[in-house]
């Protein structure tokens, strides 16, 4: 079983990367990068390129493709329209035409955001999953809400990234109260990716992440308490609705769930083993 996770230089993708190769062997695992190489081992690739795109793919020819790939930040694709799209939309069509060139499989990491595309991201997103869903040989959508865990990327910026500045660099923890989202787990996510690959679950979509929503304050402070970090409150009066999802998809599945008191207890964990979310 060959995998190929195109974007294992990201944040969620580096995690994914270190999980899968534990599960499958770092033989049958390969990361690409685009911009930025955290691995000497990962393959240089530019998924807006439709020929670097298929003729790796073709070398590699792996049973299963794990799309990563997105600019994620909503303020950069808002202010760079165009671009997003290419990376976001048109990269995923290059993918999927180099994956139904040689009957590879699907796995795309998108986000609960697209239940309500009200930005650029989010349009992107819901684009890409549109066009994922015409792998010939199957596909599977993973939704996460708010994603936090430790990733082998503590660069990239991410709301646990911050956390660990916090910690790290004490810097100062300052978080807003006024927005709420449902938590996921970085591990839950490749804890559903693994399982699918070992179950063959294709043409399906997932939302994972813990029931209950929690602002920004409330996730910091419940991790850098354990730490003795002292968090503040700020108001930053946004109102964006929340989406509203539930979690039947997963639990008919038979995929892990997990509460937000367990992935928080998760997380303390990590931050105190840290050493072992390396890469070579």
């Amino acid at each position: 079983m060959k995998i190929l996770i195109i974007g294992a230089n990201s944040y969620v993708g580096a995690r994914l990367y270190l999980d899968l190769v534990k599960e499958f062997g770092e033989d049958d695992v390969t990361g690409t990068y685009h911009s930025k190489q955290i691995s000497k081992k990962f393959i240089k690739l530019d998924v807006t390129d439709s020929q670097n795109t298929l003729g790796t793919i073709e070398k590699i020819r792996p049973d299963i493709i794990v799309d990563v790939v997105a600019m994620a930040s909503p303020a950069w694709c808002e202010a760079h329209p165009e671009e997003a799209m290419e990376i976001n939309k048109n990269g995923t069509e290059n993918i999927l035409e180099a994956a139904n060139k040689i009957n590879a499989r699907i796995i795309y990491i998108s986000t609960t955001g697209v239940l309500n595309p009200a930005d650029v991201y989010r349009k992107t997103k819901l684009a890409a999953e549109e066009i994922v869903k015409g792998c010939k040989s199957g596909f599977l959508i993973v939704r996460p809400g708010l994603v936090e865990g430790f990733s082998p990327n503590t660069e990239n910026d991410r709301p646990f990234n911050r956390i660990l500045k916090n910690l790290d660099q004490k810097t100062p923890a300052i978080y807003d109260t006024s927005w709420k989202a449902n938590v996921t787990w970085i591990g839950h996510i490749s804890e559903v990716v693994i399982l699918s690959i070992r179950r063959g679950i294709k043409n399906e979509v997932v939302i994972v992440f813990s029931e209950g929503k929690r602002s920004r304050f409330d996730i910091a402070n419940d991790i850098l308490s354990k730490f003795g970090v002292k968090v503040e409150m700020k108001n930053d009066n946004d109102t964006s609705a929340p989406v509203q999802v539930d979690l039947s998809k997963i639990e008919e599945l038979r995929l892990p769930t997990h509460t937000y008191e367990e992935i928080v207890s998760k997380m303390v964990d990590e931050i105190h083993h840290r050493d072992k979310f390396k890469l070579e």
